[in-house]
Formats: C-alpha cells, structure tokens, sequence
C-alpha cells in the first residue's frame, strides 16, 4: 500500500442484521463474557441468599437467586437486540478513528478507545475497549481485495495486532 492510500479515508455503507449481532455476541461470550456473566450470575445469587439472613440457605432462597442471576444474564444478551438499529450505518475509517452515522445519530470513536480487531471471514469486528462493536459483513466491500486492504489498512491506524 503506498504512502497517500494510508492518508485517504475509507467509507463503507452497509445494514447489520439481529442474526450477525446474535452471532457475535455468542462468538464473544464463549471467548470472554462467560467469565462476567459466570461473575454477575454468582453475585446476583450471592446477593439474593445473603438479603435471606439465614444459614444456610433455603432451597427456595438459592432457586430465586438463581433465577435473578440467570435473568440478569437474559437482560445482558437481550439489551444489544433491543438497542440493535437496522438502518444503513455509514461508516468512515482515517488516522484519527472510527465515525459512524445511522439516521441522524453519529459518533466516533478513536483508535486508541479499540481493542480489538477480529476477522472470522464473513465479518470484521472492531470491539471497543467497553465491549461495544463494529460488525462489518463481507457484503460491505467491493471485492475481497478490497477487503483485505481496509482491513490492513484499519489495523495500522489502531496498531492493533492480527489475533494469533
């Protein structure tokens, strides 16, 4: 890639589905949420047999714990759903970051604020620091090779690191 293609920014237009957003988020919860949703679904439980004030707790003290955390977790995989926009999202890549616009709403995010840049194949997903994300189908780009360069292209600018 020459010196001046790094400087021009990359805009893609495209729409996300509730299927790609359910896909990433079970990719994402086998490799890391497991482990805060195993934390929130014990504190919940935790909390629940401890407001009980009895030793040890009764089985129906332990059932509501359980079915307090378990819904907690529910609440934690429905909230992306129920926030999920269907809107064309357009979104511009250059040095500085990520801007992004669907409708009227905008925002942007700077390189420094990502975490991660993974590529299963069929999306990119550039995940925040704070757990949000950037699902890009492959439907996004022009060809492959196009791809293959935004996608070299945008981890340079956030000096992210390929996933070994």
């Amino acid at each position: 890639m020459n010196e001046s293609a790094q400087h021009t920014p990359i805009e893609l237009s495209y729409s996300s589905s509730r299927r790609e957003l359910a896909n990433w988020y079970w990719r994402t919860w086998r490799t890391k949420l497991w482990k805060f949703h195993l934390l929130c679904f014990t504190a919940a439980l935790a909390a629940v047999v401890i407001i009980g004030g009895q030793w040890p707790p009764s089985i129906a003290r332990v059932l509501a714990g359980a079915v307090v955390g378990g819904s907690l977790i529910l609440c934690m995989f429905l909230f992306p759903q129920l926030m999920f926009k269907p809107h064309t999202r357009v979104i511009v890549f250059d040095e500085s970051g990520i801007q992004t616009r669907i409708g009227k709403k905008t925002g942007n995010v700077p390189w420094r604020d990502i975490e991660n840049i993974e590529d299963d194949s069929e999306t990119i997903c550039i995940r925040g620091k704070n757990l949000n994300a950037f699902l890009v189908p492959r439907r996004a780009f022009q060809s492959q090779e196009h791809r293959t360069r935004v996608l070299r292209t945008i981890r340079e600018w956030a000096r992210v690191e390929e996933p070994r």
